[in-house]
């Protein structure tokens, strides 16, 4: 079997500059991605919203003109994505011709914009755009508040409950100052804290001889981030349900408002279990939850399970935008009937097993995917796990364990949210 994730070298530079890469033979391009291994989850209390507004800077500072660097790229047929910031990390792209010219010149730019960066840039107009970013991603009023709300019930006391997604919080975004922004940059953009992955046509000696020759070779002092901890366990939120009324909310009772109603429970489960047994535990509920409420009982087109893995905690969500009404009454103890159905089925379980194994075998992966994906495994496990990896933890799950996980899933551990009119 084809194992892309089992083909990357690793080097480690003087500096502490990590390297990861996959030689494609004869491929005439390379695609690159800088890790900073810090997101939102290192944003100092007080301050949430520093990674994502340090990462806006970065391009506009230090005499850096954006327009100049998508053209340099451009003109090449290539592309560049000059920031995204996570939970776990912030990622730069560049893709480009494997030339060692046109590598060293790309190094020494984002080498210069990580680590040799004044953050003089505009910052009150970049502070508005942050904003209007966020106010972009929430837009409505109550979006917002619903997701501080669940975040808060969930992650009573701890750091997870101070933002709502990597953009922060727009009180604290609105209260960052140059200083806080340059101490979050000192800190976490030093070679140590960063990990460089790419796919393509270069050898890793050919890559590594570009970086000793571009501003990324460079010494400044830093540590890694410390990877979190993993939760063993969680006590069941306070006020674990609730009704949200738009009617009440926005003070109107016009029609047209809502027209059906909708649900969300959200679930933790600890970081230290097996990913591929939550995974496993999502797909199924996911289908018992299509037939049971879809198929059986007509009360909505979609409703979908997703599961989030961030390192200390995982996530388990259910998603319902567009529920009938007809269900209200109904909805909640539906789904946990349908989790309370996870240990008897096991042919379903032995067949979504037999699917993802099956699947696995037969990889289709660009080279941009591949190093993207590479990128993903270095943010989240702080390593490149192989497909072989994949397949032996696959074929370990067992329905036993996941059985087991549903104790995280009863009605009192789960945050629900149902929406109406």
């Amino acid at each position: 079997m084809w194992d892309p994730l089992n083909e990357f070298s690793h080097a480690i530079f003087p500096n502490g500059l990590e390297l990861h890469s996959a030689h494609w033979p004869n491929r005439p391009w390379q695609m690159v991605v800088f890790v900073v291994h810090s997101g939102s989850d290192a944003d100092p209390f007080g301050a949430e919203g520093s990674a994502h507004f340090v990462e806006h800077l970065l391009s506009e500072s230090s005499g850096f003109d954006r327009k100049k660097i998508d053209a340099t790229f451009d003109q090449v047929g290539g592309s560049v994505s000059l920031g995204n910031t996570g939970y776990a990390s912030t990622l730069f792209i560049f893709f480009g011709p494997a030339d060692q010219n046109f590598l060293i010149k790309s190094f020494n730019l984002f080498g210069k914009m990580l680590f040799k960066n004044a953050l003089d840039g505009h910052f009150e107009s970049n502070r508005t755009i942050v904003l209007a970013e966020f106010d972009n991603y929430f837009e409505v009023e109550h979006k917002y508040h619903l997701t501080l709300l669940e975040r808060q019930s969930l992650y009573p006391n701890y750091f997870r409950s101070r933002f709502v997604a990597p953009f922060g919080l727009r009180e604290s975004v609105e209260k960052i100052t140059p200083d806080d922004l340059k101490s979050f940059y000192e800190k976490n953009y030093v070679p140590k804290n960063v990990s460089v992955v790419s796919v393509g046509g270069m050898k890793i000696h050919q890559l590594m001889d570009c970086v000793f020759k571009s501003s990324l070779e460079e010494e400044k002092p830093g540590v890694r981030n410390p990877k979190l901890a993993p939760r063993e366990g969680f006590e069941p939120p306070e006020n674990n349900f609730r009704t949200f009324s738009f009617s009440q909310y926005y003070g109107t009772t016009e029609e047209g408002l809502m027209n059906g109603a909708g649900y969300r429970s959200v679930t933790l489960i600890p970081g230290q279990s097996k990913r591929w047994a939550v995974f496993f535990l999502k797909e199924m509920i996911g289908q018992i939850l299509h037939q049971e409420v879809r198929e059986n009982k007509s009360w909505t087109y979609s409703m979908t399970a997703r599961n989030y893995y961030l390192g200390d905690v995982q996530e388990l969500a259910i998603d319902c935008t567009a529920l009938s009404l007809n269900a209200l009454e109904e909805i909640e103890s539906t789904v946990t009937d349908c989790f309370n159905q996870i240990g008897n089925s096991r042919e379903l379980f032995e067949r979504l097993k037999e699917k993802t194994l099956s699947r696995l075998k037969m990889i289709d992966v660009s080279g941009a995917s591949l190093c993207r994906q590479a990128a993903e495994h270095l943010s989240s496990i702080r390593r490149i796990p192989s497909y072989g990896e994949w397949i032996s933890e696959i074929k370990s799950v067992t329905l036993e364990e996941i059985v087991e996980l549903t104790r995280w899933t009863t009605p009192e551990m789960r945050w629900t949210l149902i929406k109406k009119p």
